[in-house]
């Protein structure tokens, strides 16, 4: 089939590079090796031991999880295929290398081992027990045989499957009845055959003419059609062969939700078209077609830029078509204004005595026009004659006009001038992250041990960069920094604010988003870089119009939430996070004391200050004022997305109170496009009231509940943090004096706090410290208790450390103790990615709260399950309860996302880190750093300074260049 290919669009040409050799022979398979029973053992031993694709990163033989893996390998292997740490360094590093015939290889742009990747997992999958035994040394022969036995079947599967074992056999038939039969019903997709390729005609739910098309070659590899071109699907992860039915159906989704760029309306724009030579197109002075109309055949025929990505994500048209709209609209407008007397020729000769009057005082006004403009340029030229003249003026504004002039060049056509490199982006950003992931990449990979940074900038002869930061901030000089077009901006406005009386000034927006930015981070700060005329700025009165962008109001505004959506779409837009999987996070909610009281809102003429719940009403007006705010927080599992999306007035909240407010924050959410799987709370007494309200009928431990709009499992988390300071708390209140309210015992040994207070006495008393302990410490007051730094201070290595120097035995109890919460510690705040229970994280924290276990069982046993007793000599029950909570809901949301993960290609993990409430506690840090002098919030404060805060974090994801094209809030 013969596809026209219009400017601007060309089709890739697919390479496919010559393979590898391995020593021994493998299977040649449609250009692919089949990988040997040699290698495919190794892989899975390097995968077993490493992490991820940590084994290609691999440099030196000698690294000792290298050689563990080697010795696994040749304990699996007969004795005449054992292998060596240097082939086997030697071989992985030749895997990412270019130069075909050597190594791994690649295949269709991918390395050889990737398109097995699938049938790699399941061997870990199955064998996972008998590789770890490997790895130890403990393996026997039997099933050192049977694991051999799969690797060799998997080596015959593939010796005589025809086509790539991605997940299965191919059941789709080469001929056109074989496609047609795995079609969906109906008419939107038809089926053609030219020349040994299939064609499947998109042609809509409601008919017409074919706009989409898919051609599957008949080795199974396809490429999508858009009105005519040659365009992959945007983000598509299916695999470039179409194996199964399944692949098929998942391609034609695919294809029928993209979404078309509808281009500019052909009735609209004709009359210009038709004053083109040609009738079709629009060129520039040079001659380069711009646009053009496309083909009378296309039911919707439409104007379209050379430029046109075609598939649009979020609007309508493109970016590219958008901004030639607004040219046509000129050049329409202009066409459109010409009288049919000022397009005449005719010859005054031949004109009437009214015709000539009347263009007599046409022409008598456009003189008036022209000199007055005369007048204009020549006292604009008298000021520039002048300036000229002076030199420290004319040397300042040449040094403006070329700043600025490169500043504009660069935001305008951001493109990359690196060798053999000339693509060019919408924004800097774009233009940055292509230099950072692409061409720094190569760099990296090209040189295995010390990598040199060169810039292959045209026109650049700068030396070899040692570290990557220092690349990249030389890199930035060619491609411009995001902010550099708010500086343009605001030397504009700057200029224009000398000249042009206060209430005649007009700021620019991008300078007003900005203004806002430090506006909300600071007001104080701002009134004095304001005060200070340094630069002029806009007034608080007049940020203030832009900054209430909606009504404060408790409660689950609708507007608040559609601002949110927005701002998650932007989010989104700017590969920030990935559309199918950022949309998923937890609700955390949390409560702050406010100054009790009411007050006017002269805006709706109400009185703020009353209590969200009716049933807190009584006879007594008093007791229906709220007194604490509750702030509902949405955060993203997986990206770095967050958003305060609601609060609410309370007095005395109760556990039904709360369960009203989270389960219509979780359909409310839903409604716009957000799914709660995690709800993050405090361990209060109403919380956990909360949780036993809505936990599973039979479940001893109220970890989970069940979404009724998902049909997916919400899970329970206590937060971390809170946990980590009652545990420092717990210890503190053992003792033996008559102010401790417990004796913490271990099997007989005592845990006190004066133990610790031991540690600061001897550390402070040594001319260099060796722990983190100070008198804050160790003195707590009811303001330090709620530190969490404090708390974090008392579980470190160095006071285990020094406790093990100073008194080994009379301190083996406490060291245990600290050791279990150290190790908490270090899986609340860490950032490697967790797939399943069984990685280390997981399986530490598991040890750990085994442990809690078994010391409350001592407890009761040597007590005799007195529990007043016991309950004394063990932490309290509401802190093992917020254990045993955080435990089993964070086991079950990691075994939720494992299960996910069998059935996507991409997978999904989870960072534990993500799960506390600290951006909660910052987030009222920053209300409270809002009222000025004082920091004892009220209600009717609390709703006007969540808008700014909520602005903040809008322009936080917009601050650069992306800001200039961000609407404001109305």
């Amino acid at each position: 089939m013969d596809v026209t290919t219009h400017v601007g669009h060309t089709q890739p040409v697919a390479k496919h590079p010559a393979r590898p050799t391995d020593d021994s022979p493998p299977i040649n398979w449609k250009g692919i090796e089949v990988p040997s029973v040699r290698e495919i053992t190794l892989y899975c031993v390097l995968k077993a031991k490493f992490a991820d694709d940590k084994p290609f990163r691999v440099r030196y033989a000698q690294h000792p999880e290298l050689q563990e893996a080697v010795r696994a390998a040749n304990l699996l292997l007969p004795n005449e295929e054992r292998v060596s740490a240097e082939k086997i360094v030697k071989y992985l590093q030749r895997s990412t290398s270019k130069t075909p015939g050597v190594g791994l290889g690649k295949y269709r742009g991918k390395l050889r081992w990737i398109h097995f990747r699938t049938v790699y997992d399941g061997i870990l999958d199955t064998h996972s027990g008998l590789l770890k035994k490997a790895l130890q040394g403990s393996i026997g022969e039997e099933e050192r045989k049977s694991l051999l036995l799969r690797i060799s079947d998997c080596v015959r599967v593939w010796d005589s499957t025809p086509s790539p074992p991605s997940s299965g056999p191919c059941n789709i038939s080469l001929d056109s009845d074989g496609i047609e039969k795995a079609l969906p019903t109906g008419q939107k997709w038809r089926v053609t055959k030219e020349n040994g390729t299939n064609i499947i005609w998109y042609y809509g739910p409601k008919g017409g003419h074919a706009e989409r098309s898919i051609q599957i070659k008949p080795d199974m590899t396809y490429t999508t059609h858009f009105h005519g071109l040659d365009l992959p699907l945007p983000s598509c992860n299916l695999p470039i062969t179409l194996t199964t039915t399944d692949h098929l159906t998942s391609l034609l989704a695919a294809v029928e939700q993209v979404t078309v760029c509808k281009g500019l309306s052909y009735n609209k724009y004709a009359p210009l078209l038709e004053t083109r030579r040609d009738g079709s197109t629009f060129k520039s002075k040079d001659g380069t077609v711009n646009a053009y109309a496309e083909e009378s055949w296309v039911p919707q025929r439409c104007i379209r830029t050379t430029g046109c990505t075609i598939q649009v994500t979020d609007t309508a048209i493109c970016n590219t078509c958008q901004q030639f709209d607004g040219i046509l609209r000129k050049d329409l407008s202009r066409h459109n204004s010409r009288t049919p007397e000022s397009r005449s020729s005719t010859a005054y000769i031949h004109l009437t005595r009214e015709e000539l009057v009347d263009r007599m005082r046409t022409m008598s006004a456009s003189k008036c026009l022209l000199q007055r403009q005369n007048k204009q340029l020549q006292e604009l030229n008298k000021k520039i004659v002048t300036t000229k003249h002076n030199g420290e003026y004319a040397a300042l504004f040449k040094n403006l006009y070329h700043g600025l002039d490169k500043i504009q060049s660069q935001a305008d056509n951001p493109h990359c001038k690196w060798n053999d490199c000339s693509q060019t982006f919408q924004t800097i950003e774009e233009l940055q992250n292509h230099i950072y992931f692409k061409h720094t990449k190569i760099m990296e990979t090209s040189c295995q041990l010390f990598p040199a940074y060169q810039c292959q900038w045209s026109d650049c002869d700068s030396k070899p960069f040692k570290s990557k930061a220092a690349f990249h901030t030389h890199a930035r000089k060619h491609t411009g920094f995001s902010g550099d077009i708010l500086f343009k901006h605001l030397l504009e406005d700057q200029a224009k604010a000398l000249t042009v009386p206060v209430h005649q000034m007009r700021w620019h927006p991008c300078v007003l988003r900005w203004c806002l930015h430090h506006h909300a981070r600071s007001a104080a700060g701002y009134e004095e870089m304001r005060r200070s005329r340094i630069l002029r700025l806009p007034s608080g009165r007049t940020l203030l119009r832009y900054r209430n962008f909606n009504h404060p109001e408790s409660g689950w505004n609708g507007g608040t939430l559609h601002e949110m959506r927005s701002v998650f779409e932007k989010f989104v837009n700017a590969g920030k996070g990935r559309a199918d999987r950022a949309h998923i996070g937890g609700l955390y909610f949390d409560e702050v004391k406010i100054k009790e009281g009411l007050i006017w809102d002269h805006r709706t003429d109400e009185l703020i200050g009353f209590t969200d719940f009716p049933e807190d009403s009584c006879a007594v007006l008093q007791s229906s004022i709220a007194t604490h705010i509750c702030q509902f927080h949405f955060r993203s599992l997986f990206s770095s997305f967050y958003y305060p999306c609601a609060y609410f007035l309370t007095r005395s909240v109760k556990a039904e109170h709360v369960d009203s407010m989270f389960w219509k924050g979780v359909s409310t959410l839903y409604k716009y496009g957000f799914k709660v799987l995690v709800a993050c709370c405090d361990g209060a007494a109403t919380n956990r009231l909360f949780m036993q309200m809505n936990s599973d009928a039979g479940e001893d431990i109220p970890f989970r509940t069940l979404n009724p709009y998902t049909g997916e499992p919400i899970f329970f988390v206590s937060d971390p943090t809170h946990l980590i300071k009652k545990f420092r708390n717990n210890l503190s209140s053992s003792g033996t004096s008559a102010s401790s309210t417990r004796l913490l015992t271990y099997k007989g040994e005592e845990m006190v706090w004066a133990q610790i207070r031991a540690v600061f006495v001897r550390d402070s008393r040594r001319p260099l410290r060796t722990t983190p302990l100070r008198h804050e410490h160790v003195h707590l007051t009811a303001f330090s208790k709620m530190r969490s730094k404090l708390a974090f201070d008392v579980f470190t290595n160095h006071v285990i450390m020094e406790m093990t120097a100073s008194e080994p035995k009379a301190t083996a109890a406490v060291r245990e103790f600290l050791a279990k919460v150290r190790d908490l510690i270090a899986i609340f705040t860490s950032h490697d990615r967790v797939l399943s229970n069984d990685c280390d994280n997981m399986q530490i924290f598991s040890s750990a709260y085994e442990w809690f276990s078994e010391w409350k069982k001592d407890c009761m046993t040597r007590n005799n399950n007195n529990k007043t007793q016991a309950n004394k000599e063990f932490i309290s029950s509401q802190l093992f309860s917020d254990l045993s909570i955080t435990y089993h809901g964070l086991r079950g949301l990691v075994e939720c996302v494992h299960e996910t993960n069998k059935n996507t290609m991409v997978k999904r993990y989870i960072q534990i880190y993500r799960i506390n409430q600290d951006f909660v506690e910052q987030y009222f840090g920053m209300q409270r750093s809002g009222g000025g002098s004082t920091t004892n919030m009220t209600a009717y404060g609390y709703g006007y300074k969540a808008n700014s805060l909520a602005q903040s974090r809008v322009l936080s994801h917009n601050l650069g260049t992306a800001a200039v094209n961000m609407p404001l809030p109305q």
